[in-house]
């Protein structure tokens, strides 16, 4: 009798494990699996943090969409595919737009674009690996993406005659390039913008799973997975880059963003060493500063890239 429980036991444990592990494994592929590209001139928006504005962002990514643009494919380190979108004015300034989570370039920026052309900058527009053209399977949600940017970065110089680079990330973007910022040795980039960026995936995982009272098990087991599978360290922090440039950067977060905390930007700002400014942006959500903030965080912004050009 006494083993039939105990076999009994063991045989629940052991079926709740592979219970616990199969989840797991399902919140380990929905987070970093390449996702299916969603155009949001065809979505609806109204349940967004874009509904106030959602008819204007739409024809604005299908205004985007319609400029003439040069298609650039480069390959990452370990061989993945990229693509961007080089958009030219005749400028020696390019600006590198670098799109958030479950985005692309026109979905991020394609309120922004128009803004960034008339004020006579080029524009290289990319999309993240595992988004939108890149190929790629999984995401690492800023790891690799850090290296992409230097690749861009040594693009641009080496194919395009210019003076001065700039950087633009919203989001997913904005921890991406913080993550490159003490890598990038190239003396044409001038300054950058972090928007509503995370200091590492992991954290901005933790406060998600605190948010929601996600089990704390499955995000040790989703952090299992990502280094056993893509070979990469969700843990690692921004602070360190940002406390090792030199390279001006501009910090925008909304004061109504419930996706990344204010926190997070403060934080970053916090441990750059280099030049800067924290720009919290009154009545703007995730991702949207640019738009909600108007013509006076637009002029903020223009000012601060401007007073860094040759």
């Amino acid at each position: 009798m006494f083993l039939k429980i105990a076999m009994w036991i063991l045989i629940t444990l052991g079926l709740i494990c592979l219970l616990t592990i199969a989840v797991c494994y399902a919140i380990f592929l929905i987070v970093f699996h390449r996702f299916k590209n969603k155009n949001y001139e065809d979505k609806d928006l109204s349940k967004t943090v874009h509904s106030d504005y959602k008819e204007q962002m739409k024809q604005a990514i299908i205004n985007a969409k319609k400029l003439s643009y040069e298609k650039i494919h480069i390959k990452a380190d370990d061989g993945t595919k990229l693509f961007g979108r080089y958009f030219e004015t005749g400028s020696k300034t390019t600006i590198i737009l670098v799109h958030g989570y479950r985005s692309n370039g026109f979905n991020t920026f394609g309120m922004a674009l128009e803004h960034f052309l008339q004020h006579k900058y080029n524009v290289l527009l990319i999309d993240q690996r595992a988004h939108g053209e890149s190929s790629g399977k999984y995401s690492t949600l800023s790891y690799k993406e850090q290296f992409d940017v230097l690749n861009w970065i040594s693009w641009l110089d080496g194919n395009k005659k210019l003076d001065n680079i700039l950087l633009y990330g919203i989001s997913m973007g904005s921890s991406t390039i913080a993550m490159a910022m003490s890598k990038i040795q190239n003396k044409k980039v001038k300054a950058a913008i972090l928007e509503a960026g995370f200091p590492s995936f992991a954290e901005q995982l933790m406060w998600v799973s605190k948010v929601k009272s996600l089990n704390r098990l499955d995000f040790r087991c989703v952090l299992s997975f990502t280094k056993n599978i893509l070979k990469i360290d969700i843990t690692q922090s921004s602070d360190e880059s940002l406390a090792n440039t030199n390279i001006p950067i501009l910090f925008l977060h909304g004061d109504q963003d419930a996706s990344v905390p204010l926190k997070f930007t403060q934080r970053s700002f916090e441990a750059c060493k280099s030049e800067k400014k924290l720009l919290v942006v009154k009545n703007a959500k995730h991702t949207n500063c640019f738009v909600v903030g108007g013509q006076e965080v637009q002029k903020q912004i223009f000012d601060f890239l401007d007073k860094k050009l040759n």
